[in-house]
């Protein structure tokens, strides 16, 4: 529709930007001297407002940015700022950014989004937000909250179907709480049509509240596992989470490893995401504290090779160092560690086998212990398949259960010291790999146990057989790492393609993925706490969910179409497809020899296609009831 001599074509062939008012009109930007065009597709004539820069009542800058029609305005993005036009009036309006000075600024502003409040969000490069008030015709900037993340440089904003407020930049994808107090960084990966790596842009919000960002997606309606982070202050990146525990409902302490290895403890408060440094006063030896293993304010934290305790009350951290007497170099590597009923601390290490250490001993409270048990794999007598170790678990009977790499699993009565062996490579009711990486204890007392690379395995302790649980039971990857249990005594667990919820009464797996807001990472430590809330960290920061909200989640129906509908012909004896006029009036006439229909049929959403889930039934006779397809 461009023509060089036709005065009523568009101004050029190189159009920018593109709206539709509600009288059909179109308006196209243009990012030189053309400006502004409006659009009639019925007559194909266009009307042209050009720029002329200091007029009163024209265009004041090339149209670089979004235009957004409303009512009778036209709000547009340019060189010089935000503008709008009347169409009532035909004027152009153009509000001027001052400096401190009173003086105008010339902005370049790309984007425009329209809340459900009426007010017009705007990006000001290096420079944050600014609301349009569309009542009082003002013009404020955005202040983002004090605490938790600052404000990113925006390129886009968009507002989801719930109310938040969206915000790209090159790399990164950002949001606004309802109420605007909330900022968050979502780093969930993006589905688009290859793997690479995705890249964050113009924003849009689809009928179904979904977010595309160029051929990208993400899901927001189903982001319900809430990511966290904590930035370091020289390049913003986030900190590596060794990991995260509960204070209370609304505070966590979180350990980073930051830039130069160091472990260094925050506070951190979920409701304004904001995190401070915990200083640590001068610690003393454990015999002065009031430690019981068996008191709630104390943490066992690992770091590195090292444990220590930490009291959440007094905010002190206590070292318990464990080396052979006389020996300098680096204290065992633990993996795991529990304390037994009888008070015994029970470690497991890599490389340096099974420890315990006595009631009596470590009550003496010395900073350094140097009397202990030790189980190597080559000492005579019962002891463990390996020196590598992973895991140790005190189930409620007094069993000390050790996760080895090589060996499989291992059961340790505290109370006679007696082994019992569960090797994958002998016998029939065992274990189904030999590298053994978390071992758990349900509420009904059962064991499970999490594999390298062959599922997950229960151990039923009544009847003392193994039940394996992997692909061929609905589980999406058998590589599994944490074991979580919630207050239900539902399952939970972390894989390299998400995180994955089992119920054990119905034996069904759900599995969620980075349309969830998982993301797939490596991982430090998952348990579910005392609120009933999992909490996963990992290399990228750390992951909350409230589970209850997570199980009780709604489904979000989507467009089913039937692709084609086989019958039985009796001529070819094959399934013969029917020409779609013979069924699309959702009847079909079949004769006694046509005993076999075969439909073919397909949601046509495939953002997420591992979660689609289909039911069918006969609605005439007594066959009433929905049968549950497979995915």
């Amino acid at each position: 529709f461009a023509d060089k001599v036709d005065s009523t074509s568009i101004s050029n062939n190189a159009p920018r930007q593109l709206t539709v008012d509600r009288e059909g009109l179109i308006w196209i930007g243009f990012d030189d001297a053309a400006g502004l065009n409006g659009f009639d597709p019925q007559s194909e004539k266009a009307k042209r407002y050009y720029v002329k820069r200091g007029q009163s009542g024209y265009l004041q800058g090339r149209v670089t940015g979004e235009l957004l029609a409303d009512g009778d305005r036209i709000y547009l993005g340019t060189t010089a700022g935000f503008e709008y036009y009347d169409k009532k009036s035909g004027q152009f309006h153009f509000f001027p950014f001052l400096d401190k000075t009173g003086d105008t600024i010339y902005y370049q502003v790309r984007t425009l989004c329209k809340t459900r409040d009426g007010k017009i969000w705007m990006n000001m490069p290096d420079d944050g937000l600014r609301v349009y008030d569309s009542v009082t015709h003002s013009i404020a900037p955005y202040q983002p909250p004090k605490a938790g993340n600052p404000l990113p440089v925006i390129t886009d904003i968009a507002e989801g179907k719930d109310g938040i407020l969206w915000l790209s930049n090159a790399n990164s994808l950002w949001s606004l709480s309802l109420d605007r107090s909330v900022l968050q960084q979502h780093e969930a990966k993006l589905i688009g049509q290859d793997d690479r790596e995705a890249s964050y842009g113009k924003l849009y919000v689809d009928r179904y509240g979904g977010l595309w960002m160029n051929s990208q997606y993400f899901d927001p309606r189903r982001n319900i596992f809430q990511y966290h982070q904590i930035l370091s202050d020289k390049d913003q990146k986030p900190y590596f989470v060794e990991g995260a525990g509960e204070i209370d409902d609304s505070t966590l302490i979180v350990i980073i490893k930051d830039e130069n290895g160091q472990f260094i403890f925050y506070e951190y408060n979920l409701n304004t995401r904001g995190a401070s440094k915990i200083v640590f006063p001068p610690s003393s030896s454990l015999l002065e504290s009031d430690f019981s293993p068996t008191d709630s304010n104390w943490r066992r934290i690992r770091l590195n090779q090292e444990i220590y305790f930490y009291n959440l009350v007094t905010k002190k951290l206590y070292p318990f160092i464990i080396r052979k007497k006389g020996r300098k170099d680096i204290p065992p590597y633990a993996m795991g560690t529990a304390f037994d009923q009888q008070g015994n601390f029970w470690m497991s290490t890599w490389g340096d086998g099974l420890i315990r250490v006595r009631n009596e001993v470590w009550k003496q409270g010395k900073d350094t212990i140097t009397s202990f048990d030790q189980w190597l794999a080559d000492a005579p007598g019962p002891t463990i398949p390996t020196n590598d170790l992973l895991d140790l678990m005190v189930d409620s009977r007094n069993q000390v259960w050790l996760g080895c790499s090589i060996g499989g699993l291992v059961r340790i009565d505290a109370n006679t010291d007696e082994f019992y062996y569960y090797d994958f490579e002998k016998g029939a009711n065992t274990v189904s790999d030999t590298y053994i990486f978390d071992i758990i204890e349900s509420n009904d007392r059962n064991i499970w146990i999490s594999t390298n690379s062959a599922g997950l395995n229960k151990y039923d302790v009544e009847t003392q057989q193994f039940t394996i649980y992997n692909e061929q039971s609905g589980m999406l990857d058998e590589d599994l790492f944490f074991l979580a249990t919630d207050n239900e005594g539902h399952l939970w667990m972390n894989t390299t393609s998400g995180i994955t919820h089992f119920h054990p009464k119905t034996e069904k797996f759900t599995h969620y993925n980075q349309l969830d807001g998982v993301l797939a990472w490596q991982t430090t430590s998952g348990r579910v706490r005392k609120s009933n809330r999992l909490i996963w960290s990992g290399n990228e920061g750390f992951i909350v969910a409230q589970l209850d909200s997570v199980k009780n989640r709604r489904a979000y129906p989507s467009d089913l179409r039937i692709g084609e509908i086989r019958v039985f012909d009796p001529g070819s004896k094959s399934l013969q497809g029917l020409a779609p006029k013979q069924w699309e009036e959702n009847t079909l006439n079949l004769s006694y020899r046509e005993n076999a229909l075969e439909i073919r049929f397909a949601v046509l959403d495939f953002r997420n296609v591992i979660k689609h889930r289909y039911q069918y039934a006969l609605t005439q006779g007594r066959d009433t009831n929905w049968i549950d397809l497979s995915s």
